[in-house]
Parts: C-alpha cells; sequence; structure tokens
C-alpha cells in the first residue's frame, strides 16, 4: 500500500457520526515529538504559510495579540505558527483525539491555547463575532451542497466586523492531487471519506453568497503536489520540495487559499442588496437568456411588466419605453432609480401584482419563480393581469441539470422541472407556447479544461442547436417557458 500524507486533512466538523469516526480513526496514533517537530518545520517552510504569515502581518501590522481561530485544526500546524509568534489562539475542532494531540503539542512547546470540541455548523454563542481572524486547511471540502456555503459562513460567524477570513482547500484544478486521489480511490486506500475540491470560482462564488467581501484566491503549491502526491507518497521517494515556487502554481498548485473579509453589518445588507440589484445582468449564461426573452417578446405589444427586475438587467432588450419594473425590495428600487431614471418602477409582490385585470400585454420574470411560497396563486394573477393573447416569459433553475447543487440558495423555495412548471401553468388556464433548456449538462466545467473559455464561448454561440440533441434538451441549466393567455 502506498504511503499516505505525513499530515493528514482536518476532519470535516459537520459530518455524519460515522465519518466522523474515519477522522477519529486517522487521528489515533499521535507522532513522536521529533516527527512532530519535523512536520512542524515543514509547514512553517511551506509556500501556504509563509503566504498566509504575510497576509497577517501586511493586514494587521504585527501578528502578536491577534485573536486567531483555527477551524477544523487537527494537530493545529498553523495555531502552532501563530501562537509562537504571539496570536492568542483558539483551537477548534470535532474530533476529541485531534484536540487531544493539539494538546499535547502545545502543552509540549509551552504555547498558550483555547480548545473547544464542537461542530463548525453550529459554533458556540460565546465564539460568535469575538475574534480578529478565522483560518481553515482542509475542511471545508469534505462538506457537499449548501452546506458548503454555510461552512464558508461559520468563518465568518466566528469573527468580528473588518475580520479576515482565511480558508485553504485542494484545488480541483491540480492534475497531480486529482490523479493521486484517483490513484488511491481505485485501489481501496482513500482514507479521507468524501472530498470535493474547489476551483477558485466556486471558492470566491460561495464566499460572495456567505456575505463576505474583497475576496481573493491565491494558489500554491504545484511542486509540493509533486513530491508529497507522487514522489514520496507513490513512489517512495523521499524527495522535500514543500518549499519550492512554479509558474504553474496560480492554476494548478495543490492548494487554494482565500482570504476574505468581513463587512460591517450595515455593509452586509447592502451587500446583499448589491448582489441582487446591481450585479445581475452580465455573463454568457444571461446573454443566453436575454437573447431568448428577445425572440419571444413580441414586437408589437406596449405594456410589459418585468417582475422581480431587480437593478434592470432586461430593460435594455424588453425596451425602456414599454418596460414597467416590479420588485418587493423598496430599498432595491431606489437603486434602480438612479441607474434607470427614464424607466416606470412599480413596487409590488410578484403573487399580487398592483396592476387591473387584463391590462398587461406580457410579464417577464426571470429567476423569480422559484423565490415564491405560493407560486400557483402568482401564477394566477398572472394570468388575470394580462389580456386575452398576452404572453408570459418564465425562466427559472432547472431541477433537472445535472448538478443543481450549483444553484444553491437559501431563498429559494422550490426548483422546478420542465413538465411540473408546464402544468402549473396549464393548471392556472396558460397555453404553452415554447418550453427548452438553455445550456448543456457540462457548461459549467469549462473552467476545469486549459483554454476552456474558448469552449464556452463555442458553446454559447451553439447552445440551442446543441440543447436539441438526444439526452440533452431538458438538461439545461435554465428552464425556460413561453406561455399564453388564451384569446376565448
Amino acid at each position: 500500500m502506498p504511503a499516505l500524507l505525513e499530515s493528514p486533512p482536518k476532519a470535516p466538523l459537520a459530518a455524519p457520526s460515522e465519518s466522523i469516526g474515519v477522522w477519529d480513526r486517522l487521528w489515533t496514533n499521535a507522532p513522536s515529538d521529533a516527527k512532530d517537530d519535523h512536520l512542524l518545520a515543514r509547514e512553517r517552510r511551506s509556500p501556504r504559510s509563509q503566504h498566509i504569515l504575510g497576509r497577517l502581518q501586511s493586514t494587521f501590522g504585527e501578528i502578536r495579540g491577534l485573536r486567531v481561530i483555527e477551524l477544523g485544526c487537527g494537530r493545529g500546524d498553523l495555531s502552532a505558527l501563530l501562537a509562537e509568534r504571539g496570536a492568542q489562539v483558539t483551537l477548534f475542532d470535532a474530533s476529541d483525539r485531534a484536540l487531544a494531540q493539539a494538546r499535547r503539542r502545545f502543552t509540549r512547546l509551552r504555547f498558550d491555547a483555547n480548545f473547544v470540541h464542537a461542530d463548525l455548523l453550529k459554533p458556540p454563542e460565546h465564539l460568535l463575532s469575538g475574534f480578529d481572524v478565522a483560518v481553515s486547511t482542509g475542511v471545508i471540502e469534505h462538506f457537499r451542497g449548501a452546506q458548503r456555503t454555510r461552512a464558508i459562513a461559520a468563518h465568518a460567524a466566528v469573527v468580528c466586523d473588518g475580520g479576515l477570513v482565511i480558508i485553504s482547500v485542494p484545488n480541483a484544478n491540480c492534475i497531480l492531487y486529482r490523479l493521486w486521489k484517483l490513484y488511491l480511490e481505485l485501489r481501496g486506500y482513500w482514507p479521507y471519506g468524501m472530498e470535493i475540491p474547489y476551483d477558485r470560482h466556486e471558492l470566491m462564488r460561495r464566499a460572495d453568497a456567505a456575505g463576505l467581501s474583497s475576496c481573493a484566491v491565491v494558489g500554491l503549491g504545484f511542486w509540493q503536489s509533486l513530491g508529497d502526491h507522487w514522489m514520496r507518497s507513490v513512489l517512495g521517494r523521499q524527495v522535500d520540495w514543500v518549499n519550492r515556487r512554479s509558474a504553474l502554481d496560480h492554476c494548478m498548485g495543490m492548494s487554494n487559499v482565500l482570504f476574505a473579509r468581513k463587512p460591517s453589518q450595515s455593509k452586509t445588507t447592502a451587500t446583499a442588496a448589491e448582489r441582487h440589484f446591481t450585479n445581475r445582468g452580465h455573463g454568457n449564461e444571461f446573454e443566453m437568456e436575454a437573447d431568448w426573452v428577445r425572440a419571444h417578446l413580441p414586437a408589437d405589444v406596449a405594456r410589459v411588466v418585468d417582475v422581480g427586475c431587480g437593478g434592470g438587467a432586461l430593460f435594455s432588450t424588453i425596451g425602456r419605453g414599454r418596460v414597467i419594473g416590479l420588485d418587493c425590495e423598496a430599498r432595491g428600487l431606489s437603486l434602480t432609480r438612479q441607474k434607470h431614471g427614464d424607466v416606470r418602477l412599480a413596487c409590488g409582490s410578484a403573487e399580487q401584482l398592483p396592476f387591473d385585470e387584463g391590462t398587461i400585454e406580457a410579464i417577464t420574470a426571470q429567476h423569480v419563480i422559484e423565490h415564491l411560497c405560493d407560486a400557483e396563486s402568482a401564477v394566477r394573477r398572472w394570468h388575470q393581469a394580462l389580456r386575452p393573447g398576452g404572453v408570459a416569459l418564465i425562466l427559472t433553475p432547472n431541477a433537472e441539470f445535472v448538478d443543481p447543487s450549483i444553484f444553491d440558495d437559501p431563498t429559494h423555495v422550490r426548483l422546478y422541472g420542465h413538465a411540473e412548471l408546464c402544468r402549473l401553468l396549464q393548471e392556472a388556464g396558460f397555453a404553452i407556447v415554447d418550453v427548452r433548456t438553455l445550456g448543456v449538462p457540462w457548461f459549467r466545467r469549462y473552467k476545469a479544461i486549459p483554454a476552456g473559455w474558448r469552449l464556452r464561448r463555442w458553446v454559447t454561440r451553439h447552445a440551442r442547436g446543441i440543447s436539441r440533441w438526444p439526452g440533452l434538451r431538458w438538461r439545461g441549466q435554465t428552464l425556460c417557458v413561453a406561455a399564453r393567455r388564451p384569446i376565448s
């Protein structure tokens, strides 16, 4: 059996009990004092630790006195390096055995520290907003789905306003790491349970969803991956390339390290508004959706209500002279009014349109219906507000997409498949004009391919034709349904 890495990854703090057992087994045997000193010395020389320590120094001026918590600490490698520089460290883990080894190490090195045994997704209240820095290495990749965002949000919860969050994860684009992991899994030797690495785009996206700001991701450790994963682990060659740097670190390094700040409470609210009112309307996915709306919106209609308009991303597609923007967020609409002073805006809910029956010629609802608690009533009200022959254009995340976890959003009430959404509209009295999905199942995975942006651009141009291929028609990322209120 190949030798495993000398320092195991940290435990997933919200894993089921059987997963915790996996990590307890990994932490059963403590290394000797000499081995422990060797591992700590390697961590001290690693680009990751040097980069983190340098960032703390440049951000706070000095490390001494900083209140730092390491989540999923294991033996507390980073905490030990920070404690020897005078930081006030707290070690947090779900594994008693990992914490026992950390206590033994800190006692032997005569470092002061606090130790907390708890679940990452349920941090004790006395820890909330109590630290200047929250750091973790090798933890959040052991969560899946919405828990990946919640794990990052837990880091933000324990730091004070303006605090720094540092998260290190395996890089999904590191080919050496992925091949090594596959090699161990095929041979039945993979010991670390469920582990889903991150690319920098997912890490940034989930950090933003967790309410963090000033996010930046640094790639590190290409040569370290080659040395640790293959030369040492697989081939048994005793090389030490932990401190070697490479031009490939940024794109194919072993680790992606996120640096982000927790904004003040007022800024957090503004950030949430910005995501809905200022950051929508960009990217190839939006361009495909706008093309579909443009193709199905009759040219002769004079009054179109954009339900859930947000920042007015669709205004130019619909036509500024005929669109009425409707949203329930009055504060956000003030931002929209600053950008689109010549467009008519109204504040109201999607379930109760503030328009008389039969007075609207068309409705657009881009990524709205999945947020509604009573979608059935809303669709019936849309049907009433439309004049006979009026159309409703509805776009929503596709529940049949190959990876619906990319739609993780705590404000989503329900995701729809094409048959379910069509049935909902037909029961409200609509006749279906067109239904399709946009994009293809692997559309989001292009970043893992060299020069993948070229492939993505090609897919964008040909997505409508590709989506008609057998097996792909209903698997696109966005579900689009055009429906009409019958004339008679």
